[in-house]
């Protein structure tokens, strides 16, 4: 779905910004929410000052973004995807200053979806199980998966007061993860962005991002377990494609490509007793 300047420019006035006394709702989504995963990007800005950009994502799809600059955060822009909500949160002044910004996210296009079968047969794969440093027997998992395919079409013209701010826009646009929208950020700013202090203004310019879930089921007689996950590809004119694959993304060609990650993801959860284990086959 493309989105025109005209469009862009009714989004952005829609945003509502309200100032607060402390970021309250963020704050208790944090404490109860688990992280699952969380890192850091780092740049120098047009003085050559290191700038790091750290992101954590939650349990429940909220993210939050740490702008750190001379080793003091000066940013925290919480994402609440299911308000719209970013909360942000300066520091500059001895008084923190709080705003929130409501987004209206953009609806994905799905160009892939399941079969109306559900999931698809790929075959069975055949393990050596280890007891005691003895081959016990051999055992056998079915493997199956399903596959959704994504894709965003946005336009990130505007002004942001810095790159955090831009990391935030794109995770409630397009309800991106953290780790995603920070990559995809700093390589919007090395891309096309003019800086001015920590002001960035950013001309016309389309994304495009696919997201891939795919999820695989294995079982054994009556057991089966399931592990979904999610990957992706953000491209632009100018710019290093961003890629990205969750810790439980296997791609639908994984069986074929006789992946023992796969293979190894499964066996701990359908089988125990062992002191090892080894993929012998795959049909």
């Amino acid at each position: 779905m493309k989105m025109s300047k005209k469009l862009v420019s009714m989004m952005l006035a829609v945003v509502m910004l309200f100032t607060l006394t402390a970021p309250a709702l963020a704050a208790d989504n944090r404490k109860t929410n688990a992280i699952v995963d969380s890192g850091e990007t780092t740049f120098y800005d047009e003085n050559g000052t290191l700038v790091t950009l750290q992101y954590k994502d939650f349990e429940n799809g909220d993210c939050i973004f740490y702008l750190i600059e001379d080793g003091k955060v000066t940013v925290s822009s919480y994402v609440e995807k299911e308000t719209n909500q970013i909360i942000r949160t300066e520091y500059q002044n001895s008084i923190p200053q709080t705003t929130i910004q409501v987004v209206e996210p953009i609806q994905a296009k799905m160009i892939s979806m399941p079969t109306a079968a559900g999931y698809i047969y790929d075959g069975r794969v055949g393990y050596n199980h280890y007891a005691q440093g003895t081959l016990m027997t051999v055992n056998y998992i079915d493997f199956s998966h399903k596959m959704t395919v994504t894709v965003d079409e946005f336009n990130l013209l505007g002004k942001y007061k810095d790159i955090a701010q831009l990391a935030s826009f794109i995770a409630a646009l397009c309800g991106l993860p953290g780790v995603v929208s920070s990559l995809l950020a700093k390589e919007v700013v090395a891309a096309v962005a003019t800086i001015s202090g920590q002001m960035l203004s950013v001309p016309d310019y389309m994304v495009n991002a696919v997201k891939t879930t795919v999820s695989w089921e294995g079982k054994t007689g009556s057991k089966t377990r399931k592990v979904e996950g999610s990957g992706y590809v953000c491209t632009g004119e100018g710019m290093e494609n961003v890629v990205y694959g969750e810790p439980d993304y296997y791609p639908a060609s994984s069986y074929d490509d006789h992946d023992e990650n796969l293979a190894n993801r499964f066996y701990p959860m359908l089988y125990s007793g062992y002191d090892r284990f080894e993929v012998v086959s795959w049909s």
